[in-house]
This record gives structure tokens, sequence and C-alpha cells, in this order.
């Protein structure tokens, strides 16, 4: 079987052709602690809001997040509220929780995809992006933030979706603080 170019066999082992891989990115802000360079399973997300969800880039990771660092000392933290709950994904079985769309957040989303366009990311969902754009936080299992609810976006993480070849783990590879006021 071949998923998202990848060969799998469903034996007891799974066994993957990188041969078609492309480097893949995200771009979300974390709720919670977590150290840039931290590493975690795909399956064990920490609960973050998706600022930009995956694409890919012809240019280097670095120039990305220099360009990040930039918005993110330009940009005020940003207070959304919990309007309620859903589940994405092709099974729906991931559990977020949905935002109010305030301009300060489309605001943000709308700066990282301007630039992202000018490095020409291609997006696997750009059915999310800028008009798309359905602000929301995904939360691990278990977790939930009461309706009403206000939180804080604080910082901008980009996001390795594929580190050392392995799609089965994500590394933060930067994370910045957004503009203390």
């Amino acid at each position: 079987m071949t998923a998202h170019g990848y060969r799998i066999s469903l034996n007891a082992t799974i066994t993957i052709n990188m041969g078609n891989f492309i480097q893949k990115y995200s771009i979300v802000s974390l709720l919670n602690d977590v150290r840039q360079g931290t590493t975690f399973s795909a399956a064990a997300w920490p609960p973050h809001l998706t600022l930009v969800d995956v694409f890919a880039m012809n240019t280097h990771s670095g120039a990305v997040a220099a360009k990040l660092e930039n918005i993110a000392l330009t940009t005020e933290p940003i207070q959304c509220q919990i309007t309620g709950y859903d589940y994405f994904g092709p099974q729906q079985n991931i559990h977020v929780a949905l935002l109010q769309k305030s301009t300060q957040l489309v605001r943000l989303h709308t700066r990282i995809t301007t630039y992202l366009q000018t490095v020409h990311a291609i997006y696997n969902e750009p059915q999310y992006v800028n008009n798309g754009f359905c602000p929301h936080i995904t939360l691990p299992p278990g977790e939930t933030i009461a309706t009403g609810s206000v939180v804080t976006i604080s910082n901008i993480a980009l996001i390795d979706m594929f580190p050392n070849d392995n799609p089965f783990q994500r590394t933060i590879l930067q994370r910045h603080s957004l503009l203390k006021t």
C-alpha cells in the first residue's frame, strides 16, 4: 500500500521508502512551556494552536525561523476565547477547542502565510489557509479547556514534521516569544 509517498508494508513491521520524501513543517503556538529542540511522538503533540498547517518548501528552515522571529518581535500576545469543541482529521478523532476568529489572530496567520508565499510554500491542505483559516487548539486525549475561557497566544514555533526522516516524530526547531508589552 502507498500512503503519502511512503511504501508501507502491513506485516509485523512498517517499512518506509523515503525516496519520495519531502521535508515538511508546521507553525504553531505552544500552550505549555515546551522547549526548543524537544522531540515528541506524532501521536502525542503538546497542546497547541495551529497557526499554519503542514507545508513543504525549498527554503532552508533557518530562513523561515529568522522571519518568524521578526514576526514574533513585532506581534503582541493575543487573547483568544474558546467558543466550542469539534473533532478534526480524516477519522474525525483529533479533539480540538475552537477559537474566536479575532482580527489579531487572523493578522498573525496572514503575516506568516504572506511570507510563506514568497518562499513558494506548498500546503498539504490549502483550503485551511487564509480565508479558510479555522483557529483551533489541538488537545491531547482527556484534556479540555472550558468554553468561554481565554487563552493567551504568546509564542510562534516552527515544527519539523519529519525529524531525521522519521514521519512518526516531531521536533520543535525554533520557538520565539511574542513581543512583551
